[in-house]
């Protein structure tokens, strides 16, 4: 524009660069400018205006309107005019003026450098910024023509000009929800290369590929696993062709995908981001996609169960860093498919899918969010029962009900009952687990708590304390205690008290501890040892016969007995022996 020809420089960056692009002349002052419609057919927008300098000859009020429409409409706009300001903003621009609007400019200092063709300067980018790691040497590109760069005050500052006198911004940038612009005051041509990265096809790449995004992620691959049997998977790339033979090759019969409205599985045309499906194999299968990846997705669920997909990732994406809104879902109620059951799931991982129960119509978005959900940490025992992973414990009440069956399968053989509903895991403060066995066959656990569990079965009592084991059930339905460790050291009273031929004496206690429990009479002389080990946490019990620790039987009267603990901890009570 204005006579100098500086279109070289920025043509030659995108062919260097392998970026498709169109050019628009308008180097007439006052030529015909494109308009909404043209802008509007491309992801980004460069726009150069050489050494055009006054009467509206950089941007026009129509320029202007319409990179507006342009911008908010979601377009990526960057602006190489080293007189813009001066042109349209000689005497300075308000807070609602397109330069503080769309540029996040809150002030300029014009002219601030000049330097000639036969001068140098440098340009260095900011870090943090697009530019990063970027020192270019700068002179004139306009012949007898000065360079002037204007000194920005902004809050995005991608890249200052040291002079060798001073040093300040000269090119800015402003990031909102629908676009990304960029203003510099250092034309492109002005911009010698040096080694790699220092090169105006890098720093063309950077601005129209790092920093606007036009192109996107690179494609990456995502692998397939699939075992025989059905398995519960998603899209986690974008595919051209998503017909359910392209993205699940060699499966048997329809894919399927659950609607929450309806309650029940439909066949699907196409594999859509964000949802997911069952599909059948009757062989282990391998397979891979690559594509551009799916970093986030949003999603509405329906009230109930719903069927979702995963985004592509390096590691899980913790389902605490999802965001349902409103928070309607129903805490314990996040499960995958093994391939032979439902299990909890902490996670997203590419390639899968996963049940998730809400009580109301709500939103999903899985992604990059920090995290805003705190699930409560507590230990379970876990139980396994053919194609059932049971799931109980205490603390925070969470309820995992059952989701849908596979397409055309039944419930799990073993399930928890809870409020007559049949659930898959269930944590509470207190109380009792209903477990159902649909058949007989081995139950087996594995206990990471402190708790001992205690399930009553036809030939008595089974404990299952820490550790892992397993025993074999008829089918029937099975009561769980949870027999709780004290939370402190206790001597309780002795039962009966008054006693005749003996009595039943208890304690408490809450880590593993080296114990003395001893009998003395009313003068405090020692008559009996009655328990002397190291025993381990819980609730314990002894019984006294009325007995010396030589045998003889003691008349009536009052004694004590004391507990001591290696601890410290040291308890008397006394009781009443009669005769």
């Amino acid at each position: 524009a204005g006579g100098i020809d500086e279109s070289w420089a920025y043509i030659q960056a995108l062919l260097d660069a392998d970026i498709p692009f169109n050019g628009i002349d308008i180097s007439q002052a006052h030529g015909s400018s494109p308009g909404l419609a043209e802008l509007a057919e491309y992801d980004a927008v460069i726009w150069f205006t050489g050494v055009l300098a006054f009467d509206s000859t950089t941007l026009t009020d129509s320029d202007e309107n319409n990179i507006e429409n342009y911008l908010s409409a979601g377009g990526n706009f960057a602006l190489f005019a080293q007189d813009y300001l001066w042109d349209r903003y000689n005497a300075g621009f308000g807070a609602s003026d397109f330069p503080a609007v769309y540029f996040g400019l809150d002030s300029a200092d014009q002219d601030e450098w000049q330097i000639s063709s036969t001068d140098a300067a440098g340009l260095t980018g900011y870090s943090g910024a697009p530019f990063e790691g970027m020192s270019f040497i700068i002179s004139s590109p306009f012949g007898s023509l000065d360079l002037w760069p204007d000194l920005l005050f902004c809050d995005d500052e991608f890249a200052y000009v040291n002079d060798g006198s001073s040093t300040g911004p000269a090119i800015c940038g402003k990031i909102s929800t629908s676009y990304k612009t960029m203003f510099s005051t250092v034309p492109l041509a002005a911009l010698f290369d040096t080694t790699a990265p220092v090169t105006k096809e890098e720093f063309v790449r950077r601005l129209l590929d790092d920093y606007f995004e036009i192109f996107g992620p690179a494609n990456v691959d995502v692998t397939y696993n699939i075992t025989p049997g059905w398995n519960m998977v998603s899209l986690p790339v974008e595919l051209d062709n998503i017909t359910p033979g392209i993205v699940f090759p060699g499966h048997t019969g329809e894919v399927y995908h659950y609607d929450e409205a309806t309650g029940i599985y439909v066949d699907a045309d196409s594999i859509l981001p964000g949802y997911g499906y069952f599909v059948l194999y009757l062989f282990d299968t391998t397979f891979i996609h690559n594509g551009p990846p799916l970093e986030e997705f949003e999603k509405a669920l329906g009230a109930g169960w719903n069927q979702v997909g995963s985004v592509f990732s390096d590691s899980i994406v913790p389902f605490s860093s999802s965001m349902i809104t409103p928070d309607y879902y129903i805490h314990g109620n996040f499960f995958e498919f093994d391939g032979s059951g439902y299990i909890a799931a902490t996670g997203f991982t590419p390639a899968k899918a996963y049940w998730i129960l809400v009580t109301a119509t709500c939103t999903l978005t899985v992604g990059p969010p920090a995290r805003y959900r705190h699930d409560p940490e507590n230990e379970y025992l876990e139980l396994n029962f053919w194609d059932a992973s049971l799931t109980i414990g205490l603390g925070d009440r969470a309820v995992g009900y059952v989701p849908p069956p596979v397409p055309m399968g039944s419930g799990p053989a073993a399930y928890i009952l809870e409020n007559g509903q049949p659930c898959l895991t269930v944590v509470k403060e207190s109380g009792d687990w209903r477990l159902v066995l649909e058949e007989g066959g081995f139950l087996s656990y594995r206990n990471a708590t402190q708790t001992t569990f205690i399930i009553e079965t036809n030939n008595g009592a089974v404990e299952f304390s820490g550790g892992e084991g397993e025993i074999f059930l008829k089918a029937g339905e099975y009561n769980i205690a949870a027999k709780q460790l004290p939370v402190e050291f206790a001597l309780k009273p002795a039962v009966p008290n008054p006693f005749n031929a003996a009595a039943k004496l208890s304690f408490d206690l809450p880590i593993n501890s080296r114990i003395s429990l001893d009998i003395f009479d009313i003068s405090g002389r020692h008559i009996r040892n009655i328990v002397r080990d190291e025993l381990p946490a819980g609730a314990h019990s002894a019984i006294w016969d009325g007995r010396s620790d030589t045998g003889v039987e003691l008349p009536s009267g009052v004694y004590f007995y004391r507990l001591d603990t290696d601890g410290g901890f040291v308890s008397t009570r006394k009781m009443l022996l009669v005769k």
